[in-house]
């Protein structure tokens, strides 16, 4: 056993050769192989050399109407000159038989050349730095970063030499351009400066590849020594196993006896194992079953999530894991290009803060936001959101429920409210002045009875019997827009209505009328006068908002609306009515007040003109609804149910 040791601590010896910081060391240390470095060093130099001296002549070619002739022409002839001096180094190395103790100062006298160069290159930036040509600054750029380059190649073998150079030729264009101030001089120095760390990092890797390289080359002559005496000891070794190997014999005889004694034990240790075996499949079968059974109950919550009506969403640090179809639909996404997606990304800017808050503190009770669906359109939103913890991970799961119609049915029942309260009140007012008007009028016949025709009394009388009659026109708008004012129904072609009471607004007027009426509209259950009015209202409306004329197309057709959902959805007829004008469109902050009482944007109205059609309407069990922009124009749009009854042909 002795011999086995001995054998392998001499195996790991002759295997042992020096780790990387060693040969390091040892590199820094061996003067043949820096001479070699140096030796390649000059070897490589002249191409430089001449790239330098051609670099330069074109440099000042370029030059040559941006800087200053004399400094141009110094600089010019400095590069020369120091190149030539340079080129008479190499002459001088080549001839020269220097023990490898002198190729420190070869190499220190290379690096003082390309020191020099460097400064040379350098002063280019100093002296010949075009003020005022942004191109001539970038070519000058160029030309200095193509010698790093061509330094980096050329000077790395010796790290001083390239460093000297490099340090010198570019440092001043990056204090140059930083010097500037402005923003792209400030970019382009920034660059120079990355560019000259880059350009190290580059020449130091390739300096570690050469000298590696060299290294190499020396270690294979020692390594060739050091085999021939490393097959002595092998030989030597291996006497010494063969000993070893009889010895292993006589342990192997021993060994046998001592299997039978173990044989005994393993039969013991078998049937132990044997038992525990039995326990753990017992207990990998109540594993498998747990593991079956919480399968099952993922897939039922995953069956519950996909047929809720609500989106729910699986998030993690703010972007989305998983969701269900209704999530994707109501943001108008589908599932898969909701996976991936930033949370923030659904949420309107002004609320954006907000809800992100919540998320991150993990909120966990319902609130309102206002959220974006893919095509920028946003809308209210009912949110309620738990944060929970899983295979350490923390993930937050949300569900979501658009309440834009809940808020439009909020906002329709406060109209209705506001409109019932006015309502009252202007229906009280409009019976007591209606009461007063008639006095009124009842006086004014009677006094014009009693006065001549062609008299100015008579003339007075008349105009303010005329103004009794806006007057009166006034308050009879103000009892259709009171509770009083019920529809008298009766089956109606509302074509002929239409186009009576559009015509009528509109006559005297610069603005013209365009009608799209499908033939034949199914009848309606409507109290004429009512929807007459309704007409002029938005006509005269639309007539306002062009006052410098236009036209007003309005289109009526049949049509079918669904309402309900699953088995309880229902279609339902409707006569649609619409009316386009080329106005001024409606300010968007205006269109919820748009049908509200003595709501007005202009001097010269009431405001109760789209109050009385909002009201006749719903009266009507129809519907009215507004669409405007800006200098667009505005289109107001009406559903009358249509009725089975028929109706009189004779009206049209």
């Amino acid at each position: 056993m002795n011999y086995a040791l001995q054998a392998k601590r001499r195996v790991s010896h002759m295997t042992i050769l020096p780790d990387r910081s060693e040969r390091s060391s040892v590199s820094r240390e061996n003067p043949q192989l820096y001479a070699e470095q140096v030796r390649l060093l000059y070897k490589i130099a002249p191409v430089g050399l001449i790239a330098s001296l051609i670099n330069s002549a074109v440099l000042a070619l370029i030059l040559r109407n941006v800087a200053p002739h004399n400094a141009l022409l110094a600089w010019f002839t400095c590069i020369v000159l120091i190149t030539t001096a340079r080129f008479a180094q190499l002459g001088k190395f080549r001839r020269a038989s220097a023990e490898p103790s002198d190729y420190r100062k070869w190499g220190l006298r290379f690096v003082a050349g390309a020191a020099a160069s460097g400064a040379a290159w350098g002063c280019a930036v100093v002296f010949l730095f075009p003020e005022t040509s942004f191109p001539h600054q970038a070519f000058l750029a160029f030309v200095l970063g193509g010698m790093a380059i061509g330094a980096a190649g050329a000077y790395s073998v010796v790290m001083e030499a390239f460093i000297a150079y490099a340090a010198l030729s570019l440092t001043p264009l990056i204090v140059r351009f930083l010097s500037f101030g402005d923003d792209i001089h400030l970019a382009m120095g920034g660059m120079s400066l990355l560019f000259l760390v880059l350009i190290t990092g580059i020449a130091y890797r390739i300096s570690r590849v050469t000298v590696a390289s060299l290294r190499l080359r020396f270690e294979n002559s020692s390594l060739v020594t050091y085999l021939s005496s490393a097959k002595d000891d092998l030989e030597k070794l291996n006497k010494e196993l063969s000993c070893e190997i009889a010895e292993r014999k006589k342990a192997e005889g021993e060994l046998m006896l001592q299997r039978e004694g173990l044989e005994e034990l393993v039969k013991d240790r078998t049937a132990e194992l044997t038992a525990a075996n039995a326990g753990l499949r017992q207990e990998i079968m109540e594993r498998e079953k747990v593991e079956e059974d919480s399968k099952e109950a993922e897939k039922r919550y995953r069956l519950l999530a996909e047929v809720a009506f609500d989106g729910i969403a699986v998030s993690e640090k703010g972007v989305f894991l998983e969701t269900n179809e209704a999530f994707a639909k109501i943001f108008g996404y589908s599932p898969s290009e909701m996976t991936g997606l930033d949370v923030s990304v659904l949420i309107a800017p002004e609320y954006r803060e907000d809800a992100m808050k919540k998320i991150a503190s993990g909120y966990d009770r319902p609130y309102e936001s206002v959220c974006v669906k893919k095509d920028g359109k946003q809308f209210p939103v009912e949110v309620y959101g738990k944060t929970f913890s899983s295979r350490d991970r923390v993930l937050r799961i949300t569900a979501i429920r658009d309440i834009t119609m809940k808020r439009d049915l909020e906002d329709e029942l406060r109209r209705r409210h506001k409109l019932e309260s006015v309502g009252i009140l202007a229906g009280g007012i409009a019976h007591d002045f209606n009461n007063l008007l008639t006095a009124m009028t009842n006086n004014i016949y009677l006094a014009m009875k009693h006065i001549e025709i062609d008299g100015a009394a008579h003339e007075f009388l008349e105009a303010t019997r005329k103004a009794i009659r806006s007057a009166a026109g006034l308050t009879r708008q103000l009892l259709t827009f009171a509770e009083g004012g019920a529809p008298v129904r009766k089956p109606t072609n509302i074509a002929g209505l239409v186009r009576g009471a559009a015509d009528d607004t509109l006559r005297d007027s610069h603005v013209k009328c365009i009608y799209n009426i499908e033939e034949p509209l199914w009848p309606v259950e409507a109290d004429e006068g009512q929807i007459c009015q309704v007409i002029r209202n938005i006509v005269i409306n639309a007539r306002q908002a062009m006052p410098e004329g236009g036209i007003i197309q309005v289109s009526a057709e049949n049509t079918i609306m669904s309402s309900g959902t699953g088995e309880s959805s229902r279609d339902t007829r409707y006569v649609k009515v619409s009316v386009r004008d080329e106005g001024t469109g409606i300010p968007r902050e205006n269109l919820q007040k748009i049908f509200d009482p003595y709501f007005t944007t202009r001097g010269t109205g009431h405001g109760l003109g789209l109050s009385v059609a909002y009201s006749i309407i719903k009266s009507h069990e129809g519907h009215i609804s507004v669409e405007s922009e800006p200098e667009k124009g505005s289109t107001f749009t009406i559903y009358l149910p249509a009725s089975e009854k028929h109706f009189d042909p004779d009206y049209s």
